[in-house]
């Protein structure tokens, strides 16, 4: 029975009530030690994740900038330069975002729901299901959000691609020098 208590209700049951300090102390250990393992663990997981998306992210840039050197002088005069450099980087810088942090904050998020509401079926599963039907209400939030968000962050980066393309084609240093003659 005493292996089957969590660390923390053994240190009160046995150590504090008890007055048995080498339970205390043995208890006090065990949960140091795994918070140390997770940290440690964490860490790793969270430097190859980087690491990865970073990798993407360069084989990513270098094939665009490989395109984009690709393409006729013509399409360049139908499109500002600085527009077209202003859209690569942004987009891609969204993409290194979400593969970096966004997928990292999602897995974790879904484990750490799923043993929540593991253990709490295991404590009271009337409870658990109560718990529950609070999640279709908040999906169908976060979907009515973000289909807003969708939109409004189209918005913000087509207008910041005009303003990025405005500002590159006109103070570019070689535009300054022939607007100055």
């Amino acid at each position: 029975l005493l292996l089957r208590l969590p660390p923390m209700a053994r240190a009160i049951d046995q150590g504090i009530l008890k007055n048995d300090r080498s339970v205390l102390y043995l208890m006090g250990g065990l949960v140091l030690a795994f918070e140390a393992v997770r940290v440690i663990t964490q860490s790793v997981y969270r430097y190859l994740l980087q690491a990865m998306g970073q990798s993407v992210m360069l084989d990513l840039r270098s094939d665009l900038f490989s395109h984009v050197q690709k393409l006729p002088v013509s399409y360049f005069d139908r499109h500002p330069t600085g527009r077209v450099v202003t859209r690569l980087t942004n987009d891609v810088s969204a993409l290194g975002d979400l593969f970096s942090s966004g997928l990292v904050v999602i897995v974790g998020d879904v484990c750490v729901i799923a043993g929540s509401v593991g253990f709490m079926a295991a404590m009271n599963v009337k409870l658990t299901a109560l718990f529950l039907l609070t999640f279709p209400p908040m999906i169908w939030a976060s979907m009515f959000f973000a289909r807003r968000m969708k939109t409004i962050y189209r918005e913000i980066r087509r207008k910041l691609a005009l303003i990025n393309g405005f500002l590159g084609e006109r103070l570019n240093p070689t535009a300054m020098s022939t607007i100055k003659l």
